[in-house]
């Protein structure tokens, strides 16, 4: 038998490991993790990576103002609206409805906040990078 074949032959009879792809469906997760009725709101982590970390966003009230000092946020409104609020260093802040469909981005460091303008919670689905810790998160003394 030739090397070349053998070599084949023994890198074919090598396992590797692939992990599978990480799936999710919104509607099955917030059906175990539906928004108690006490409940203003809620921060359910659905997957992460090195890279960035997603999770889902249920608010019946509000997000105070607020920053991530190192992470930079992309979020997608899945449902509801509401009155998105950032402010920038040096720059004028920016008040912006926004609703199921809109998809905007929060730079690292910027003051952000939400109201929740109608009766049923907003949805959203938040995606950190790098991922969010639990521990980046500044409130702001109102």
């Amino acid at each position: 038998m030739s090397t070349p074949i053998l070599a084949l032959l023994l890198l074919a009879s090598c396992r590797t490991t692939v992990e599978p792809a990480d799936f999710h469906h919104t509607q099955d997760i917030l059906r175990e993790k539906r928004l108690g009725p006490s409940e203003a709101v809620s921060i359910i982590d659905v997957t992460r990576s090195s890279k960035n970390s997603v999770h889902l966003v249920q608010v019946r009230g509000e997000i105070a103002p607020h920053y991530h000092r190192d992470r930079f946020e992309l979020v997608y409104i899945l449902s509801g609206s509401g009155l998105f609020t950032l402010r920038q260093q040096g720059k004028v802040e920016i008040n912006r409805m926004v609703k199921a469909g809109d998809i905007f981005s929060i730079p690292a460091g910027s003051v952000h906040s939400f109201h929740n303008d109608g009766e049923t919670p907003t949805i959203a689905l938040s995606i950190f990078t790098p991922p969010f810790d639990g521990k980046d998160r500044h409130e702001l003394e109102r």
